[in-house]
């Protein structure tokens, strides 16, 4: 069996998709790039240059369906629906080539039943690590930021919270005022004067109060963009948005914004004057 070309392979793909982000995370989309070239190279290599046998090339194609199909509800969510849904396949990728080189290059001193067993077993074992990891997303250079899949989230450490409520700084204890800085000059001369000695003590802090996270993540806490136990005002003739609203802007032609729930889709327009 022909090794060498599947070794090179690998290797240029792992430093391509796995290195290059770490010197250069610039390069994120080159990255993702050289890791789907590399797997064709390694398809390329293996169906036809590997001086495989039959079965073997073709087998090996069947296990790698079968180890992302195998991985597909077990991974976490945001890997399978990370890169709408192609993040397994684009990570999965490298990880089945070199499961595939790895096993190849292990066995191919043993019989051919357990030469196929190895190669079977690694590409298996190559694959099911992407289950132990998840991703909090992708950078705007499409570089993925992965975490072990049993750390916590940063909302789960936002809504645990601190351990107990923080403790007030105690107040500064109070400074005798110079004679000197009593005396005022200028315009501060009509102001009364400070007298000499006396101190000043700053207003204690006021006490932390723990508040739970309103939107704590994406879509909220429940993920269907919902805001509840929210209720808009309706009635203008009491209560006019008009006055309360933070923002204003003068419309050339008629524009208006809706919010709707159930039946009600309160709008407002002010025409330009």
């Amino acid at each position: 069996m022909r090794l060498w070309p599947g070794v090179t392979a690998v290797a240029l793909q792992w430093l391509g998709m796995f290195v290059l982000p770490a010197v250069a995370p610039e390069q994120g989309g080159i990255a993702v790039i050289a890791g789907i070239a590399g797997a064709l190279v390694v398809l390329l290599w293996w169906l036809f240059f590997s001086r495989a046998a039959c079965v073997e090339r073709l087998g090996a194609l069947l296990v790698m369906a079968v180890a992302l199909a195998a991985i597909s509800p077990v991974v976490h969510p945001s890997i399978s629906n990370g890169m709408m849904g192609f993040m397994r396949f684009i990570y999965g990728a490298p990880l089945l080539s070199l499961g595939l080189v790895a096993g190849a290059a292990a066995g191919r001193r043993f019989s051919t039943g357990r030469r196929r067993a190895a190669m079977a077993a690694a590409m298996l074992l190559a694959c099911a690590l992407l289950t132990l990891v998840r991703t909090n997303g992708i950078s705007g250079d499409a570089v993925s930021d992965f975490e072990w899949r049993w750390t916590p989230t940063a909302e789960e450490r936002l809504l645990a919270g601190p351990a107990e409520a923080p403790v007030p700084r105690p107040p500064a204890p109070a400074v005798e005022t110079p004679p000197e800085a009593a005396v005022a000059t200028g315009e501060e001369a009509s102001a009364p004067a400070e007298v000499a000695g006396t101190t000043s003590t700053p207003a204690p802090e006021a006490s932390v109060r723990r508040v739970a996270a309103a939107w704590p993540g994406f879509r909220g806490p429940n993920r269907d963009s919902v805001i509840h136990d929210l209720r808009i005002a309706i009635d203008w003739t009491t209560s006019s948005p008009v006055e309360r609203l933070p923002w204003q802007a003068i419309a050339s032609s008629p524009r208006n914004s809706a919010v709707t729930r159930r039946s009600c889709r309160p709008t407002a327009w002010q025409p330009a004057s």
